[in-house]
């Protein structure tokens, strides 16, 4: 993700103090509200001008442009009243989306969704933020902001299938249970019990199914699952085939 990741700092004005990393517990999403705008041109307005106001990262369909230092505190929701118990600006990243084309509506693309959520996802691993704190603008303070995405029922319904219900689990979150590493060992034993033996022991497991030592599964002659785990069980039934229990 760093890679399309191109820091163009905000004007000095626009953004608070320095704060730890840990600080920060929150994803707020937020859009420009503008019909044709780039992720290159905000970046650039915030650099040139004192706005007192801002967001670490804008978003569009091509790019991601860094605004404001994670470790710094952007001026991005805040507000007079807060309908939030926790998430301000002190403690949250604002990911501003931007809709790149012009088209007589607001509303990102598919690219700029995908790489929206990419970023936060990146961004939830880097600083361990589940999915429930990954909020809007709107849960915060009541801004209708993103707009194509708060305030009313269908537009709740739109953010939690368009974007928040794809976000991920942290990877140190998505823990294996028991029942899924049965599922994969069930089916990589059996993929290892379809392959054939390697050529270097193709004639020495057909001498062991003549002897009598390896068993004849197939039917053909050759040894059953030559490449499939030797059990300790069937290892002692091995050595009683060869007499060397006796």
């Amino acid at each position: 993700m760093s890679d399309i990741i191109t820091m163009n700092l905000a004007n000095s004005g626009n953004y608070g103090a320095a704060r730890r990393y840990d600080a920060i517990k929150y994803i707020v999403i937020h859009y420009t509200g503008n019909d044709g705008d780039t992720a290159v041109a905000n970046g650039n307005y915030f650099a040139r001008n004192v706005l007192q106001t801002s967001a670490h990262y804008f978003v569009d369909s091509v790019r991601v442009i860094q605004s404001v230092p994670d470790n710094r505190i952007a001026w991005h929701c805040g507000g007079k009243q807060y309908f939030h118990p926790e998430c301000r600006n002190s403690n949250s990243i604002g990911v501003e989306l931007c809709d790149d084309k012009r088209d007589g509506t607001v509303y990102p693309s598919k690219a700029t969704i995908d790489r929206a959520l990419e970023l936060v996802q990146a961004l939830m691993q880097k600083y361990n933020i589940p999915p429930e704190r990954v909020v809007r603008h709107w849960d915060v303070t009541h801004k209708l902001c993103p707009a194509y995405w708060c305030g009313s029922p269908s537009k709740d319904a739109l953010w939690r299938s368009a974007f928040w219900s794809k976000l991920k689990k942290p990877k140190e979150e998505q823990k294996v249970t028991y029942e899924d590493f049965k599922a994969f060992m069930i089916k990589y034993e059996a993929e290892t019990r379809e392959q054939k033996a390697d050529s270097y022991a193709a004639e020495a497991c057909r001498k062991g199914v003549q002897k009598g030592i390896f068993s004849d599964g197939n039917g053909d002659g050759s040894v059953d699952a030559p490449q499939a785990y030797l059990k300790r069980q069937e290892f002692v039934a091995v050595l009683d085939r060869m007499g060397l229990l006796d």
